[in-house]
């Protein structure tokens, strides 16, 4: 879906054809909604880097400055070749600073969670960076917010229709989640 597309389905929704004044704030929640809708279903990229002990102990990239686009770190962020590494003790994040130890010498990839691209005039023929099993949330919260204020009832019945979708969207997702055990003692509970 385009931005084109978004506003004008999101124009439909509030029963007028266009939303000539207010297109300037519909570029604003538009973002806004974007980057929500991004906490619960997050834009994941990876950086790789030629990693080579330094001099000091640690050795310390800073992937905001690196990414623009940089929101935050997601689980179990750093890989070294075929090695999932143990935050704590191969490595330390603070901020947007990933401080790697010493004795980990080879191709690194850093996975961190990325802001989505806002919208604006100049790329609503674009496609919304969005992740496609999240897209049809978003007319629900853009709507929601924008007729907030002229159509407080229908605003109120948008967001009532995104909170419910996206709590059963949830609810699918921990149905599949692998909810497992390891027995450490030798007892195992049946």
């Amino acid at each position: 879906m385009t931005g084109k597309e978004l506003m004008s389905l999101v124009a439909r929704m509030g029963f007028s054809r266009s939303l000539d004044e207010n297109e300037p704030y519909f570029y604003q929640i538009t973002s806004l909604s974007l980057l929500q809708i991004s906490r619960h279903f997050p834009l994941i990229e990876t950086v790789t880097l030629h990693h080579k002990d330094g001099a000091s102990y640690y050795t310390e990239y800073d992937i905001g400055a690196l990414c623009g686009d940089f929101r935050s770190f997601p689980e179990k962020p750093l890989r070294l070749g075929t090695l999932l590494l143990q935050e704590g003790r191969d490595f330390l994040l603070e901020g947007s600073r990933v401080r790697l130890a010493r004795g980990h010498e080879g191709l690194l990839e850093i996975r961190y969670l990325r802001r989505p691209k806002k919208l604006h005039a100049d790329n609503m023929d674009k496609e919304l960076d969005i992740l496609p099993e999240a897209l049809h949330l978003l007319p629900l919260l853009v709507a929601s917010y924008l007729w907030a204020d002229d159509r407080a009832e229908l605003a109120s019945y948008y967001l009532g229709l995104f909170r419910s979708e996206l709590s059963e969207m949830k609810k699918e997702r921990l149905a599949h989640t692998l909810a497992a055990y390891q027995s450490r003692n030798g007892w195992d509970s049946v």
